[in-house]
């Protein structure tokens, strides 16, 4: 008997498959919201991955989004998250309301292993959006995550200095750099943390279009490192 399978048996087989794999997203289907949120809302993403195709379903935890914030911002910073954090490169996602949350959990339970892994986006909206960068002297550009200052911090306040010395401090502990005389490495044109522009989306943006600049600039003579950094442990001495 001929044990070949011919090639009507294999189309068969991939229609019975993908035919399979769509009922079964009909059935767990749970609505992604993309864009730009127009009123504020609660949140929550999930995120597959592993490496079967997608074994581990990830949550975050709910959160509220202020209007006229990206969603899909949102979406990819944790999809990024997850990738680092769990070393899941395969790994793919999207966001939805919070009243979907605990139906795609009931949906998936038993099909796949389910994590909750405590994430929440960077700002809430309540106040105004940051980061800090900085290059060491002779060496490599390091940039903090996106995180929130009160509304009322100016740009040469001292809280905004104390910002400038925890980066730098965390900076110089966590990548065993030389602390230079006062513990805060040597940094060429010294730490900033300010960002011009007013909502999490845009302030993203210009963290990302100064990350291409100098990786431009270096031509490959330095790196850009994200440190992960999100204004804790900013007080200066």
């Amino acid at each position: 008997m001929d044990r070949r399978i011919s090639k009507f048996t294999l189309r068969r087989i991939t229609c019975l498959t993908s035919c399979a794999l769509a009922l079964f997203c009909m059935l767990f289907w749970v609505p992604v919201v993309s864009g730009q949120q127009t009123s504020a809302a609660s949140h929550y993403c999930s995120a597959t991955f592993g490496p079967n195709g997608g074994e581990t379903l990830a949550f975050s935890d709910s959160f509220e989004v202020p209007g006229g914030t990206d969603i899909n911002r949102v979406r990819d910073d944790f999809v990024k998250f997850i990738r680092e954090k769990y070393s899941a490169k395969d790994a793919s996602g999207g966001c939805s309301t919070a009243d979907n949350k605990a139906k795609e959990e009931s949906n998936m339970r038993g099909h796949r292993k389910i994590i909750e892994t405590g994430w929440k986006p960077v700002a809430s909206g309540k106040g105004n959006p940051t980061y800090c960068s900085g290059a060491i002297r002779g060496g490599d550009m390091y940039f903090s995550d996106i995180f929130e200052v009160p509304p009322d911090t100016g740009r040469e306040s001292n809280v905004r200095q104390d910002y400038r010395f925890g980066f730098a401090r965390f900076v110089v502990q966590k990548y065993g750099l030389d602390p230079g005389r006062n513990g805060e490495g040597t940094w060429d044109g010294g730490v900033m943390c300010m960002c011009e522009k007013k909502t999490f989306t845009e302030c993203r943006s210009d963290k990302d279009q100064n990350e291409q600049y100098y990786r431009e600039k270096s031509h490959g003579g330095f790196k850009i490192i994200e440190t992960g950094w999100n204004g804790s442990g900013r007080l200066g001495p």
